[in-house]
């Protein structure tokens, strides 16, 4: 796919096919075989980077540049970093450029923008060109050593991994689109300008686009610079736009799209914050809570113990350290969501490891759920109780002091559990036991606090 070439005989276009003859050229069996069967190598350890790139002083420059992700070709698989200002981890703006260009390719104002809202920007790279079908598998495989590496490394760049949009320039909108539709929880929202060109769909019995839509897709924008659907002078035709809404709306979703036409190229991503707004309104909480009017609000439910809406400390409180206490709210039709709090295991019983506060996710009693925990040596532990017997899903230590204040979360979509500490990814777990629930949070023979309890959905 090459973005300024035109090609591709498309909705009855004839094109000139010059930079697409390498995929047209293959069976498509031999091309669906190597989608499938293509890999690989793996993310890359550690902080190291390619001292090749310099980004061009009329673009952006990146607070961390040339930062490399994967193993196999460290002058594809590089990413670029700009940070948004401000303390606490940032989310994600995870950008892919458009054909011809580089992940240099992020302009002031589009930086101005995005980091204004808050996010951070990481422009990663693959083929700066994606012509061939192995090169596209390449770009979709890179994207999600992209993901892998950022978790492993979200401390150090300042970021949330749980909260990320994905966002492709025309050939970006392609390397992207697998990623964007995969289902992670961690993904809120896609903005996609100038998205899925023509070449896209040249053969769409080896990728169709919109066989990757399904009812779990995320929101969507689509910014596009010329003014009207189906026209014949530019690939970037925003009819591809339209395609892709039209299966949002066959499936229910078509409230989760937006589109614009006739932007100019410089302004494509002045509707980011629109976008985001919009994200707030069509995903509100299930519920959520700060605890600061000291009042406990009635829609919890309290499972076991005794539990105070503390006003002096502004905090959720077990009042006692010589039991177990677990206070939930939400319907236990809730499936899909994330649960996150900030925690500390206060004024624990005798200082037993086992003495914690922690969270629970899809709790259909008292014996049934999903609880995740920091044990006072740092150990974190996610385990599935079932009729009252608990397995072990998860046990890794974090480096944590559970005795101060630090923030756990639990993301459940299907089979996944992510579970994060301040932001950071620890591990994604896969478990069918408990399919849908209350959250809340849990504490164990400790006075144990709890504040900004947020119950979302994905």
């Amino acid at each position: 796919m090459v973005d300024e070439a035109i090609a591709s005989t498309i909705n009855k276009k004839v094109l000139h096919m010059k930079n697409c003859k390498p995929l047209l050229r293959a069976s498509a069996i031999g091309i669906c075989t190597l989608l499938a069967s293509h890999s690989i190598a793996d993310v890359a350890s550690g902080i190291t980077y390619n001292n090749n790139v310099n980004c061009p002083s009329n673009e952006a420059q990146p607070d961390e540049e040339g930062v490399i992700y994967g193993t196999d070709d460290i002058d594809r698989q590089y990413l670029n970093i700009y940070k948004a200002p401000g303390d606490g981890p940032k989310p994600v703006f995870l950008y892919s450029h458009q054909n011809g260009a580089a992940a240099c390719d992020v302009s002031d104002q589009q930086k101005q923008v995005v980091n204004g809202e808050g996010y951070t920007i990481v422009s990663w790279e693959s083929h700066t060109l994606l012509e061939t079908p192995d090169e596209l598998s390449d770009a979709w495989a890179d994207a999600n050593l992209v993901m892998e590496y950022l978790r492993a490394n979200a401390a150090a760049f300042n970021i949330d991994m749980n909260n990320i949009i994905v966002a492709g320039r025309s050939r970006g909108s392609a390397a992207s689109w697998k990623l964007a539709h995969s289902g992670d929880p961690a993904v809120k929202g896609l903005y996609m300008t100038q998205a899925l060109p023509d070449q896209v769909w040249a053969l769409p019995e080896v990728w169709d686009p919109k066989a990757d839509v399904t009812e779990n897709s995320k929101p969507i924008h689509f910014s596009y610079n010329p003014p009207e659907p189906d026209i014949d002078y530019d690939q970037h035709d925003p009819r591809r736009g339209y395609d892709i809404i039209d299966v949002y709306d066959s499936l229910g979703i078509g409230d989760r799209t937006s589109i614009e036409l006739g932007i100019p190229k410089l302004d494509l991503y002045n509707y980011f914050p629109t976008f985001l707004a919009s994200l707030e309104t069509s995903s509100p909480n299930v519920f959520s809570d700060d605890f600061s009017d000291g009042v406990l609000d009635p829609s919890y439910t309290i499972y076991e113990g005794t539990w105070r809406d503390h006003n002096y400390w502004q905090a959720l409180r077990s009042k006692y350290n010589t039991s177990v206490a677990i206070i939930v709210n939400g319907e236990t039709s809730l499936t899909d969501y994330t649960v996150s709090a900030r925690l500390r295991t206060h004024t624990p019983q005798t200082g037993a490891k086992w003495e914690t506060a922690g969270l629970v996710a899809r709790m259909s009693d008292h014996n049934d759920y999903y609880e995740a925990y920091v044990k006072t040596d740092g150990v974190l532990m996610v385990k599935s109780v079932r009729n009252g017997s608990k397995t072990t899903l998860l046990n890794t230590a974090t480096g944590v002091n559970p005795n101060e204040e630090y923030e756990l979360s639990l993301s459940l979509q299907g089979s996944q559990i992510e579970v994060s500490v301040n932001g950071t990814s620890i591990a994604v777990i896969n478990d069918t036991t408990h399919t849908s629930g209350q959250a809340g949070v849990k504490a164990e023979y400790c006075k144990c606090l709890f504040d900004d309890l947020v119950i979302a959905p994905l």
